[in-house]
């Protein structure tokens, strides 16, 4: 036990300190409002007692996350999702308002609402009223932290009507290629998605009747396939086999899965690379939503959602670490080796996030009960769709490359840019609100904050263009397992195209044989729900190539497929809007006004695990 009178004259010992600065955890431990009593604030201020918290958002329970009750093309357009259980996402019903932030892009792209989520490591230190610091108020240091840090819906950033359009198909440029094929017609034939969902016969008509992966509603002579049923995929020749260069040796399946336009959705879940935020119409050009074209449709081909052909990957905002120094004008990495930062912005030194908050109104001279600024750091890599990819080849020849026009309409991963998102300032009110969480956590305070809506953050964004793998998981079964055995692919090596073989499903049909595994688990749909540090996160394909720097060496299916060429520097602009920055095509960065939204978040007691 410390004297009283050592306290009430501040003369106290290390030892002393030591003692006291236990007891309060104690005392905040069994009765969290208790820090709000003037005896507890005045032993917090002589020690200078520092409380470790996390700050986490609270949001609206949801469904499982990834997980649809009803997916549709667009999504789900009134953005809330509710559970009875709470099981996964969310923090209570009672909870309604989904956090989030608004991400203007300039006139020409404009503007994105973005649903975020997560926690904050923190810390809260209380301040000595004898040093001049107002009775109640705190410092609040926001920490860098690999366990908390704040994930956000897919940022969708480009668009073509053409995806989603009824009358245009995944396989027109291989029709168009395919002259040889008597009876193909190819007559107003254009390229698109709009029969390109994750199952080739879901109801409520979202793809045409008697869809079967590639020449649906034709007959291809001699194929001996009914009218309107199409091949099951596209064929491919073996000259030493019985067909020659005249009969199919078999045929490479196109399943959609993962990649399906149906896959794209809107709504308040976060951490999944599928949903792309609360508006169901991001895009300031396209249709409005209307069912024409396709009567049966619930929901139309022609929804903004659908359309999306570029994104990010959920972004992971974590607290940048303060003092270092960005370059932000020419990609440099902040470390040799590392990531490349964005180009044509200001470089920047990057401060310490944190602030003050006062436990029993404003701060003494600001209208705000709580003050903090944030300085964030993401990897953004870009998820792209293919779209009217050119066919080089026409017929597809046993033992050659797998050909980039094969994989039309679907989705291949960009690399990665390290991003920084500098001194976001977030205010509002604080209020001592103790009980236990859902999760059995000790809730000491909840607080509203949000940003300038009059003065937003002006910020440079940076993707890369250059392709990296696909955005399914990999057929990396080894060669001779039965079911892969000649779908083998990996980061350096790639599957060549099949030589002729009777086994399979239907005949000529080898199981397996597609490089990626999205027609082998249909499952994939819902796999990127798992978090980053959840082993199944990386089993199943949800894993972005995050320490894949930019215009780097590819997978070598995307490189031997034709996806990419050598983008070579080019020669620096005269123009000194340019600022000396050698521009070679494969990174793009916009200016982005980002404004935070109000955020309703609880300040538990201690580090989170």
């Amino acid at each position: 036990m410390v004297p009283a009178q050592a306290i009430a004259s501040g003369s106290l010992s290390l030892k002393s300190k030591q003692a006291i600065r236990a007891d309060l955890r104690k005392i905040v431990k069994r009765n969290p409002g208790a820090i709000r009593h003037r005896s507890f604030l005045r032993k917090a201020a002589l020690v200078n007692f520092k409380l470790p918290v996390t700050i986490r958002l609270r949001n609206p329970c949801t469904t499982e996350n990834g997980a649809n009750p009803s997916p549709t093309v667009g999504g789900n357009p009134s953005g809330l999702l509710l559970s009875q259980n709470c099981a996964t996402q969310g923090t209570a019903l009672n909870e309604r308002t989904i956090p989030s932030a608004t991400v203007n892009l300039g006139p020409s792209l404009g503007t994105r609402q973005i649903a975020v989520g997560g926690s904050l490591a923190a810390v809260v230190e209380f301040n000595d009223t004898y040093d001049g610091g107002a009775l109640g108020n705190v410092n609040i240091k926001i920490l860098p932290s690999t366990k908390r840090f704040l994930t956000t819906s897919s940022v969708p950033l480009l668009w073509n009507d053409d995806i989603a359009d009824p009358g245009k198909r995944a396989d027109a440029t291989f029709l168009k290629a395919t002259s040889f094929l008597t009876g193909v017609s190819e007559s107003g034939v254009e390229s698109g998605c709009g029969d390109f969902a994750s199952s080739p016969t879901p109801t409520g008509g979202i793809v045409p009747p008697g869809y079967n992966a590639v020449l649906h509603g034709t007959t291809p002579a001699g194929f001996g396939f009914a009218t309107g049923a199409g091949i099951p995929g596209y064929p491919y020749y073996d000259p030493a086999g019985p067909g020659g260069l005249t009969t199919p040796a078999g045929y490479f399946p196109s399943f959609p899965g993962v990649d399906g336009i149906d896959q794209i959705k809107t709504g308040g879940v976060v951490g999944n690379n599928d949903w792309i935020g609360t508006n169901p119409n991001p895009f300031p050009t396209g249709s409005a939503p209307t069912n024409s074209g396709n009567p049966a449709a619930p929901l139309p081909y022609n929804t903004n959602t659908a359309n999306t052909v570029l994104r990010t990957n959920a972004l992971h905002l974590k607290i940048a670490p303060g003092g270092v120094s960005v370059n932000m004008s020419t990609g440099t990495p902040t470390t040799p080796g590392g990531l490349p930062t964005a180009q044509g912005s200001q470089d920047v030194t990057l401060g310490y996030s944190g602030g003050q908050a006062n436990l029993f109104g404003n701060i003494p001279g600001k209208n705000v009960g709580i003050d903090v600024t944030v300085n964030l750091a993401a990897t953004i890599n870009g998820i792209a769709r293919i779209m009217d990819q050119d066919q080089f080849t026409a017929k597809f020849i046993s033992g050659n490359n797998y050909q980039a026009g094969m994989f039309n309409c679907h989705q291949v991963w960009t690399e990665a840019v390290q991003n920084y998102i500098p001194g976001v300032r977030l205010t509002g009110n604080l209020r001592i609100a103790p009980a236990i969480t859902k999760d059995g956590k000790v809730r000491i305070a909840k607080a509203t904050v949000s940003s300038d809506v009059n003065n937003p953050d002006r910020v440079a964004l940076t993707a890369c263009l250059t392709a990296e793998s696909a955005y399914v998981e990999y057929n990396d079964e080894p060669p001779g397992v039965p079911g892969s055995p000649f779908g083998f692919s990996d980061r350096n090596t790639v599957a060549r195209i099949p030589y002729y073989t009777t086994s399979g499903t239907p005949a000529q049909f080898p199981s397996g044989l597609w490089p990626v595994d999205s027609d082998v688990l249909p499952v994939f749909q819902n796999l990127e729900k798992f978090p980053p540090d959840d082993p199944a996160y990386t089993q199943f394909g949800g894993n972005a190539p995050s320490t894949q720097p930019c215009n780097t060496a590819p997978y070598a299916l995307v490189r031997d497929a034709g996806f990419t060429g050598t983008v070579g520097g080019l020669p620096t602009p005269t123009d000194p809007a340019y600022a000396g920055v050698d521009y070679n095509g494969s990174q793009a960065s916009v200016a982005g006004d980002i404004t935070v939204n109000p955020l309703s978040v609880d300040v538990l007691l201690g580090e989170q695990p």
